[in-house]
């Protein structure tokens, strides 16, 4: 989440090997590096900057994209240190069970993550690339995941007295036989649950 820190509700039988390839090498375009900043209305960025979160959810097909663009009261480099550090990721969100650091290589970062609901265990394998207060992600498809896919990106920006803009985009891809309000289920809540974890331990 996060790289990809989402809810994985009841979303596939477990599939997930470290040691086979991803069954492709990846079906939903990645974020360039550096990502792009979000562009907001003027209504939407009057709402961010009133210190309300704003929300976009987007459904296509087998994917789904979910994006929050929200301010944080600390300063950059806190909330860049909160978001990198993933060894503390099982005790910050809800659902993850484990979050371990398997690679780095240059300044990608590859994650490995497990997350349960509802009797659930999700599996997935995440390369992180990591600039100057941005990262994104995609699957690391020398590993087989639990998703199909699944790409984002977070992006800082620092404002006036301290505070950081913060944006975070993330798309998922499922199997066709997943129905659409699971995909719907995880964009959604994924993006809510990234803007209270953040602040709260960034603040």
């Amino acid at each position: 989440m996060c790289a990809a820190f989402l809810i994985l509700s009841g979303l596939v039988a477990q599939a997930a090997d470290p040691n086979s390839p991803h069954p492709h090498q990846g079906s939903i375009a990645a974020y360039p590096n550096p990502p792009t900043a979000v562009q907001l209305s003027a209504a939407q960025e009057a709402t961010m900057m009133s210190g309300k979160p704003v929300y976009t959810q987007t459904d296509s097909g087998n994917q789904g994209r979910g994006v929050a663009v929200f301010l944080v009261n600390a300063p950059v480099e806190k909330v860049w240190s909160t978001i990198n550090n993933y060894a503390a990721y099982p005790g910050w969100i809800d659902g993850v069970d484990r979050c371990s650091e398997y690679k780095v290589s240059g300044n990608h970062h590859y994650v490995e993550f497990v997350v349960s609901k509802m009797g659930m265990e999700i599996q997935y394998y995440i390369d992180h690339t990591q600039g100057d207060n941005w990262v994104t992600w995609r699957l690391d498809y020398s590993r087989h995941s639990d998703l199909d896919d699944s790409v984002g990106m977070w992006r800082l920006e620092p404002i006036a007295d301290g505070q950081t803009r913060v944006e975070y985009s993330v798309d998922v891809g499922v199997d066709s036989w997943v129905p659409g309000f699971v995909r719907s289920y995880l964009t959604d809540q994924g993006i809510k649950q990234a803007t209270e974890w953040v602040k709260k331990q960034a603040e």
